[in-house]
Formats: C-alpha cells, sequence, structure tokens
C-alpha cells in the first residue's frame, strides 16, 4: 500500500536473509511430512497414556537429537527448518552431514538415505526397537515409556491401583530444602527408619525417603600426575559438573583401551571393565559428564566392524533382552567360499549404554528376562557368552569385553533395586559414583575439548602392543595382602546387604587400570595405595544403594502383609493373626521385628485395623483389612 512505511536498511538485510534461508531449506518429500503414527490405531490408550503424551508432546526433535543420537551438534541458529545433521540411522555413519531437523513439524529427513522420521524414530534407534516395527503392537507404548523413562520418569507399582503409574522426577520443594538435615553416611549401615516422626506422613514410601549426602573424592591425590588420567579429569574439571563423574569416566575409557589385552595376574584373571552407574540429582550433569568421555572414545578408539582385529568400542544402547545382548557382541567370521559357514568369531569391546537405571531394570524385570544374568557374565569376562532360541538359534559372543553405563536419582533407587539384587550378587557389581556439586554456570558455559587426550589414549593401545600380563611387586602385594585382612575382609564379613561381597575385586580391577593408566607393567607400592585411598569413597558410596534395599525390603514386606491380610480374611473369614503372618511369610524369611514394625505402622497409617477375638484360652489380637 502507498501509505506503508518503508523498511529501514537493517529491517531489509533481516528479510532479505529470512528469503535466503527458506530458499535454501531443503524440500522434504511429501510421504514425510506428516511422520507422527496414529498410536490410537496400534494400542489402546489409558490414563497413563496421557500422562505420557504430556512428557512425551514436550521432547522437542533438537533435544531429541542430541540426547540419543548426537552424532554432530547441531547450531540452528534462528533456523526453525533446514538445520544440517548427520543421519539418524545407526548404520549411515555420514561423517559429512547430509540430513536436517525441522523444529516445527518435529521431523528430520536424510538425503543421503532419502528416509525420514521424527522423534519417535530417533528414540527406537537409541532405544533398540525396530524401525519401524515400532510403530504396531505394544512396542510403540513400551518406546514411549522408554522415553520418559530417560528423562527421570519412572513406572512403579502403587498399592491399590491397578497397572504401574507414572512418577515425576523428584524435586524437592523449597520447605523440604529448609527443613533437610543431612546424616552422615556411615560405611553402609542402615538406621531404623520406622518412627513414630514418620507417622505424620500421608503415604507408605514417605517413611523411607531421606535426605542423602553424597561422599566425594578427590581425583588430584588419587591420579598420577602426566598421564591420560590426569589430563582428561584436568581439562573436563573446567565443566560445572562434579569431578568425581569425569574421574570415573576416564577410568572407563582406560578400560576400553585395555580391553582383554591386559589382566592382572590373579588365582583368576582380572581385567579391566566395571559396571558404572552415576548417582545425583536431575541437571547435576550425569549425562553431560559421560558425553565427554564418548566424545573421546568416539574419536580415539572407533570400532571398525569390518575390521577383525579392531581395537576401537562399540557403542551399544540398551539392549531390550540377553539376546540383543549378546548379538551385538557376537561377530561371526565366514567362510569367502561359502557365507553361511561360520569358521570364527571375532572379539568385540562394547561400552554399554541404559541412560537411565530404570531402562534396565524395566527390561531386566519382565517375564522370562535374563538381562541382569547375562549382564553378570560380561562382567566376569567370561570366555564365550550364548543364547538359543527358536527364531534366531545360536547366537555366541567369543572374548567380549564389556562395560556398562548408567545413571540415577537416588531418591528413584527403592522403585528400581530389590533385595533379590544383593542376594543374586547383580548389585555389588555395580559402582555407584556420586561428587560434590560445583557452582552452575549462569549463562553459557566452559567449552569441553577433550580432543588433545586422543593421543595418550591411543598411546596405551600402542603400549599394551600384543597383550600384557600385570604382576605384582613383592612391596604392592603385601601391601593389598595386609589391607584384605586388616580392614576389607572384617569389613566384608560384618556387611549385611551383600553390596561389598566383590570390594575386592572391584579394587584389583581399579589397581589394574591406574597401573595401565601409568603404563607400570608390575604393580607398585605407589600404585596400590592410591587405589586404597579411595576405599573410604566407595565404602560410603554402596551405603546409599544399602539403605535403599532396606527401604525397599520395607516396602517389600508391606505389600506382603496387606496381599495376605485380604485373602486370609476373604477365605476364613476373620482377621489375620501375628502368628497367621509368620506362618505365610516363612519362606520370605524376613526379619521378624521388621515384621512387627511394619505391622504397626500399618495401623497407624488406618490400613489395619486391630480387633481381639475373644473364644476359648487367652484372647487373640487379629489385623481386619481397612483398605
Amino acid at each position: 500500500m502507498a501509505d506503508e512505511k518503508p523498511l529501514s536498511k537493517l529491517e531489509q538485510r533481516i528479510a532479505e536473509r529470512r528469503a535466503a534461508a527458506e530458499k535454501a531449506a531443503p524440500t522434504i518429500p511429501d510421504e514425510y511430512a506428516d511422520l507422527t503414527p496414529d498410536a490410537s490405531d496400534t494400542w489402546e490408550r489409558t490414563e497413563q497414556d496421557l500422562e505420557l503424551d504430556k512428557v512425551i508432546d514436550s521432547i522437542e526433535i533438537l533435544d531429541a537429537y542430541t540426547r540419543w543420537c548426537g552424532k554432530s551438534t547441531p547450531n540452528p541458529g534462528r533456523m526453525r527448518e533446514g538445520i544440517k545433521v548427520s543421519c539418524v540411522k545407526p548404520g549411515h555413519r555420514d561423517s559429512d552431514p547430509s540430513a536436517w531437523l525441522n523444529l516445527d513439524k518435529k521431523t528430520w529427513f536424510c538425503g543421503g538415505c532419502q528416509e525420514g522420521g521424527d522423534v519417535y524414530d530417533i528414540a527406537a534407534y537409541h532405544f533398540g526397537f525396530p524401525v519401524p516395527g515400532y510403530k504396531t503392537g505394544a512396542a510403540f507404548h513400551e518406546l514411549r515409556r522408554a522415553m520418559a523413562g530417560d528423562f527421570g520418569y519412572t513406572f512403579v507399582d502403587a498399592i491399590g491401583v491397578k497397572g504401574k503409574i507414572m512418577v515425576a522426577p523428584y524435586e524437592p520443594l523449597e520447605e523440604e530444602k529448609e527443613q533437610a538435615t543431612p546424616t552422615a553416611v556411615d560405611g553402609g549401615e542402615v538406621a531404623p527408619l520406622l518412627t513414630d516422626a514418620n507417622v505424620e506422613n500421608d503415604a507408605f514410601e514417605d517413611m523411607v525417603l531421606e535426605e542423602i549426602v553424597f561422599p566425594t573424592l578427590n581425583w588430584r591425590e588419587v591420579v598420577q600426575p602426566d598421564t591420560f588420567l590426569w589430563n582428561y579429569c584436568e581439562i573436563t574439571s573446567e565443566d560445572d559438573i562434579p569431578e568425581e563423574y569425569n574421574l570415573w569416566n576416564g577410568l572407563l575409557a582406560i578400560g576400553m583401551a585395555a580391553g582383554r589385552d591386559v589382566r592382572l595376574i590373579d588365582r583368576i584373571p582380572v581385567y579391566g571393565n566395571f559396571f558404572l552407574c552415576l548417582l545425583g540429582h536431575t541437571g547435576d550433569g550425569k549425562s553431560r559428564s559421560y558425553t565427554h568421555a564418548k566424545n573421546l572414545l568416539r574419536a580415539a578408539l572407533p570400532h571398525k566392524w569390518d575390521d577383525i582385529a579392531s581395537k576401537g568400542t562399540r557403542m551399544m544402547a540398551a539392549p531390550a533382552s540377553a539376546e540383543a545382548l549378546i548379538h551385538a557382541f557376537s561377530k561371526p567370521l565366514t567362510d569367502p567360499s561359502n557365507p553361511k559357514n561360520i569358521i570364527g568369531y571375532a572379539p568385540v569391546r562394547g561400552l554399554v549404554e541404559f541412560n537411565e537405571l530404570s531402562s534396565l531394570t524395566g527390561r531386566a524385570g519382565r517375564q522370562g528376562n535374563v538381562l541382569k544374568p547375562t549382564l553378570m557374565e560380561f562382567y566376569a569376562s567370561a570366555p564365550v557368552i550364548s543364547t538359543t532360541s527358536m527364531t534366531t538359534g545360536v547366537k555366541e559372543a567369543h572374548e567380549p569385553f564389556a562395560s556398562v553405563f548408567t545413571t540415577t536419582q537416588p531418591r528413584a533407587l527403592k522403585e528400581l533395586i530389590r533385595k533379590s539384587d544383593a542376594d543374586s550378587g547383580f548389585l555389588n557389581r555395580w559402582v555407584f559414583a556420586s561428587g560434590a556439586p560445583k557452582t552452575r554456570h549462569a549463562i553459557g558455559g566452559a567449552k569441553i575439548d577433550v580432543l588433545p587426550t586422543v593421543p595418550q589414549l591411543q598411546e596405551i593401545v600402542g603400549w599394551i602392543a600384543f597383550g600384557k600380563d600385570l604382576s605384582w611387586s613383592q612391596e604392592a602385594h603385601d601391601r593389598f595382602t595386609e589391607f584384605f585382612h586388616d580392614v576389607l575382609h572384617p569389613k566384608q564379613v560384618a556387611d549385611e546387604s551383600g553390596l561389598l561381597t566383590r570390594m575386592d575385586l572391584l579394587l584389583k580391577k581399579l589397581i589394574l587400570l591406574m597401573a595401565v593408566n601409568a603404563h607400570e607393567s608390575v604393580i607398585t607400592e605407589d600404585t596400590v595405595d592410591r587405589v586404597i585411598s579411595m576405599y573410604p569413597y566407595l565404602v560410603q558410596a554402596y551405603a546409599i544403594p544399602a539403605a535403599q534395599i532396606g527401604n525397599t525390603l520395607q516396602i517389600e514386606v508391606h505389600e506382603e502383609i496387606m496381599r495376605h491380610s485380604q485373602r486370609f480374611e476373604e477365605k476364613y473369614g476373620k482377621p489375620i493373626s501375628v502368628n497367621d503372618l509368620n506362618r505365610l511369610l516363612k519362606r520370605k524369611k524376613y526379619p521378624m521385628d521388621l515384621v512387627l514394625k511394619v505391622l504397626d505402622f500399618m495401623v497407624k497409617l488406618g490400613e489395619l485395623e486391630p480387633v481381639t477375638l475373644k473364644g476359648p484360652g487367652r484372647p487373640t489380637v487379629r489385623y481386619r483389612y481397612v483398605g
């Protein structure tokens, strides 16, 4: 119109740039214009599904790509479409990015593959679901739960509620922060939690929630100077995340460089793999610290599948079953003249990643799933691990080397672990690492570049060459033996949680890793002393899950009493007594004092009502289920 105000020079430049960006943005083919699956066709919507919608709809595709793919670092600027990234598909290396994101439509498209997808596809590739097969049947619902679980949401059984409910990540209220009184963690001992003060809470679970004080460890007092691990910790310390996270991630990297090529001489040879669970609250930087380690391993030790002698690290995301896990480590060698004839297997080094401990326990908790015992075989560095199924036949992994990484919030542990996990030995194979919180960067932050440590990690591979058996110097042997008999073994005997059972093996693994870091073919007393100095930290770290096992046991007792009291009254027409409970719970081997405490607590909550039935002999106190 004639009376329109002419554009200023600045406005003209902005308009020109927008027009140029729109012209340059690639056009997504029509068939990929709307890639969001119609979930209503594949699974019945429930109240939980509606809650999931709220969580998943808030996930932006840029966040999904960064979190679950991360092949490249998107730089959207002010662009909403045509944002260049490497292809989402795991099989497409795409070092020269040929894919792009559309923030408004929440879609991606790869010009090289001529394939596209959405947030769900990115998550499905990461969590090991078949693409596009996850869009049918119950798989889509399971994927959505995995996505929410990765953002800290957990799915638990609730008393009186049919099916599982979704629990949001715990965020303490301001009044909780003010009233909380930190209590020092004491070597794994669990303080009694059933007290009158707890009864004022509205829910049973509230009585098992305590303020947790994270143990700390000064890596500068542990790590040998002028080594790979020292320089890695120094560089990553610029970030505003607990420095202990970086120490443990650096030890993971050393383990991947060593693989099965290095072993510590013992009755049963010790290898440098371990299972790591970073403990911390939301926003503490657990995943960010792991990203630094992944960037390092991708640059220094990339796995080459077509190279039978590859010593690189294969990154594996959340296998859903033992079969999938073994398949990921299975590298069959075939006869060139007859590809169906397997003539051998090549070893594979792998770092298995479960973004949240809930994604592991959720999969492993399904009926018939043997993921946990299979992981225990990998931890033990069994020479051959195999599985057999009717559909795929025999799968074998020969000479595998596996470390595992995951994260969790301490308050979530009580819903994720059971006493059986400690009894089976699954939990004591993990390192539960926490650290001292640092002052957060309000704006921006340090740019962490771990590439300067790449040559040092590669030097470790070269130093190992064709394999090394690490032996003990006499001084190192005597020092560790003395510590074992004077400190470690008495503590293991006194520990009721069972979490310290393999502490001697963990310390030996750490001695191996520290020796490799220092290029020591013979273990020195100094290396042993450095690892022994980590022992108090490790004991305090194990005290956190130990306390949650105690809490979980109380919840188990509560659920058992609830179940038996209802069934007993329905069957016999009278309330249950303590003697009845003792008989019914005999197989569970719960401590009777714990049963009585929980019973008393349930009475105070109004879930059970004590009644005295008169009859021949002494009156009997019974407990009527109220609900």
